[in-house]
């Protein structure tokens, strides 16, 4: 059964925690669209962000990887900031059912879950993709505050799960 989960929101959040947790538990891949953008150079901050056209380059550059997952009928989730709509949507056109979640959390969370990692990227950064994260809302909105990584993951599989029967016994239009 493929079907690309994104996990979007803030830095800090525990998108990629998540993630990779949830693409053990589905038997599926795993793609960080920040590491895409740092391992090709394009995380490079223009005015106060990453500008939109670097976040569609990390698509494209993606997009083997998506097909041969797509093509292996494998879950495949997704995580990354996803400050704008267009990267976001990009994901509809491989013919499989998207699922988009915002993770949430204050941000006296996000600076704490930051500054407890090997390379943090500084209150400075998370503040701004804090804010850059709220413009523009999509998708089922997660709570990460106090709930471990196994209660979101069941908390996101519930809803994909339902999701995917509710497809399945839909009526094909053959």
């Amino acid at each position: 059964m493929t079907y690309i989960v994104i996990l979007r929101g803030p830095a800090g959040v525990g998108k990629s925690t998540i993630g990779l947790r949830l693409a053990k538990q589905v038997a599926g891949k795993h793609l960080a669209i920040d590491e895409v953008l740092t391992s090709n150079k394009l995380d490079v901050i223009e005015g106060d962000c990453i500008p939109e056209k670097n976040f569609l380059r990390a698509n494209v550059i993606s997009l083997p990887f998506i097909k041969e997952t797509v093509k292996e009928n494998s879950p495949l989730i997704i995580d990354g900031n996803f400050y704008f709509a267009a990267p976001l949507d990009y994901f509809s056109r491989f013919g499989v059912p998207v699922y988009v979640f915002t993770l949430n959390a204050s941000l006296t969370t996000c600076l704490a879950r930051d500054a407890k990692r090997t390379k943090p990227i500084g209150a400075r950064s998370i503040k701004a993709v804090y804010v850059l994260s709220k413009r523009i809302s999509r998708g089922r909105l997660i709570d990460t505050e106090h709930k471990t990584v196994s209660a979101i993951c069941e908390e996101i599989l519930f809803y994909v799960r339902f999701e995917e029967e509710k497809r399945a016994k839909k009526p094909s239009s053959h």
